[in-house]
């Protein structure tokens, strides 16, 4: 769904065309950036995952950047490895709220806390 783009000294997470498809029947009165913003936030324990990225929506398309530290110039491997690590992340949240509204299977965990307090 989420896609990146390496370059010398900056990583661009794009989104590939089928994410009209997912987008479009998860919520379909949304942009791309609004979209994955809402997708994000309903997921449980990842809802500060893209603090991690500078969203850059431009021409209707979805473009966002991975923050690295601003002292590398360059970007790393292991840059490389926690961005994909993260898009990862975003891309499954996506596929399972697609799967909530087509198949209406519920993916959410419940958390019932039965620790004494």
């Amino acid at each position: 769904m989420l896609n990146i783009n390496v370059h010398e000294d900056f990583i661009s997470v794009g989104a590939k065309d089928e994410i009209f498809k997912y987008a479009s029947t998860i919520m379909p009165e949304m942009g791309y950036e609004d979209f994955i913003k809402q997708v994000v936030t309903n997921s449980n324990g990842f809802e500060d995952i893209l603090k991690n990225f500078t969203l850059d929506s431009e021409y209707s398309m979805f473009c966002m950047y991975y923050n690295h530290n601003p002292k590398d110039s360059k970007i790393t491997d292991e840059h490389i490895k926690s961005c994909t690590e993260l898009v990862l992340i975003i891309n499954n949240a996506i596929r399972n709220e697609y799967m909530n509204a087509v198949v209406k299977i519920n993916t959410s965990v419940d958390i019932a806390d039965l620790r004494k307090k």
